[in-house]
């Protein structure tokens, strides 16, 4: 049974403020407004964990071993990073080599990968030679660390009407289906953007239903939504996702309560959980994953540039281990030592309470 200290953390909403940084979490029944908890230094929690270029990381764990991907550099498609503590992360190589022939060289983006049917299968946006369009391609591996080998002729979904199709995210609910989310409008369409959601075959090879509409932009910070990543705690669905323009200050982090994997889903707040501070542009690019005891753990921050005009790349990183409160209930705000842009940084982080 839970203590009175523990009930009393369910029922706020949990808020630290550094420097106009502001990391929330709430439980998912209860949301009143206001309520703030003191951050306190953890000693439990160190970061970054990869302190460079490394940006829209998806992480997923194999074993032991925790994988991470991330959208193209100039140097490889799509960037692989390992690491068995969530601490030290090392490059791993390029996941996947060799592009589909209609696709554009150098043109990769927010890779998202899931194990079916005895294979890794991973979901990326690209562009398309002949048009300009950016698009979602598919590609297999035997192994985590690829090579990768997309065999395709042409897009896996591609929305064109709609202004193309991006971001997408693999999502295996508990009973082993496996679902797709994505974004409808890379930004060459004046349409809204939207996120879809829809069913994927027992071995991700093709779509088993119609996409469904779960989420669309509504808010006035949301100048667009994308990013999108679905998580499952005890019977109940939350997505994730980021919105506002992504070389802005005005990008975050929010997310939406969805009664399944294809919605329908409901914002609970009007504003980001997680906003720039004066030190960091555009916090955005989530991804949730969990550990080998099941603890749930938000581990890729993105930060889109400083205000003094340092290059962006200097901002992205990977900062672990973050438990995410929204899905338990139970909520503290701590200040991790950190790294921004190469300077010393405490890192306002909503933890996961122990004992409770």
């Amino acid at each position: 049974m839970h203590s009175t200290a523990c009930r009393a953390r369910r029922a706020l909403m949990a808020a630290a403020v550094l420097g106009g940084l502001v990391v929330a979490a709430s439980t998912l029944g209860v949301r009143p407004v206001g309520a703030q908890v003191t951050a306190r230094t953890s000693l439990d929690i160190d970061a970054p964990a990869f302190d460079a270029d490394a940006p829209d990381p998806d992480v997923i764990r194999v074993g032991s071993t925790y994988y991470a991907y991330t959208t193209g550099t100039y140097l490889t498609n799509i960037p692989v990073l390992t690491s068995t503590d969530l601490q030290t992360w090392v490059r791993a190589g390029d996941a996947l080599p060799v592009m589909p022939s209609w696709s554009e060289p150098g043109r990769t983006w927010s890779p998202g990968v899931v194990f079916l049917a005895g294979r890794y299968v991973m979901y990326y946006t690209t562009e398309v030679t002949a048009t300009g369009a950016q698009c979602i391609s598919m590609a297999t591996s035997a192994v985590p660390t690829g090579p990768f080998v997309d065999t395709s002729t042409a897009p896996f979904i591609c929305q064109t009407g709609l202004g193309g199709s991006i971001d997408p995210q693999p999502f295996v609910d508990s009973t082993g289906a496996p679902y797709l989310d994505w974004k409808s409008n890379s930004g060459q369409s004046a349409a809204p953007a939207y996120i879809w959601a829809a069913l994927l075959s027992p071995d991700g090879s093709s779509l088993a239903s119609g996409p469904q509409i779960v989420l669309d932009q509504d808010q006035a910070w949301e100048s667009t939504v994308e990013g999108p990543d679905m998580v499952e705690a005890s019977g109940t669905y939350v997505l994730f996702y980021s919105g506002g323009a992504w070389n802005g200050a005005g990008y975050g982090v929010a997310y939406a309560d969805c009664a399944g994997p294809l919605g329908p889903c409901t914002k609970p707040t009007d504003a980001p959980i997680l906003h720039s501070d004066a030190a960091r542009l555009g916090p955005g690019g989530e991804s949730l994953f969990q550990d080998a005891s099941g603890n749930f753990y938000y581990q890729a921050f993105l930060a889109n540039g400083m205000p003094d005009g340092s290059p962006r790349a200097m901002q992205w990183g990977l900062y672990s281990p973050v438990a995410v409160g929204i899905l338990t209930g139970d909520l503290e705000v701590v200040l991790v030592e950190g790294n921004v842009g190469g300077s010393p940084a405490l890192l306002p982080t909503v933890k996961r309470v122990k004992g409770c």
